[in-house]
């Protein structure tokens, strides 16, 4: 991974420590998640798995995805029409 180093005012700082802490995310993964929306998806062929409790297909996960939750799933929602 690459890290980036950002100089931001500190009302957005605040906002950003405070919405992470809210999703219960780092503000890495909020930037992330912010910006995923952006990038087309790059990995269209991921490996799929079954769930082990349901026997469902689903895509394998990598380390540099963001945990999905009811909180994430709402964020990434929110300006869906």
């Amino acid at each position: 991974m690459t890290t980036l180093n950002l100089e931001v005012d500190e009302r957005v700082a605040d906002f950003a420590i405070q919405r992470a802490k809210e999703l219960g995310i780092t503000v890495s993964q909020l930037f992330q998640l912010k910006l995923s929306a952006e990038i087309p998806f790059a990995d269209s062929k991921r490996e799929t798995v079954k769930c082990e409790l349901t026997g469902i297909p689903m895509f394998k996960s990598s380390p540099n995805d963001i945990p999905l939750n009811n909180e994430t799933v709402r964020e990434m929602l929110s300006d869906f029409p």
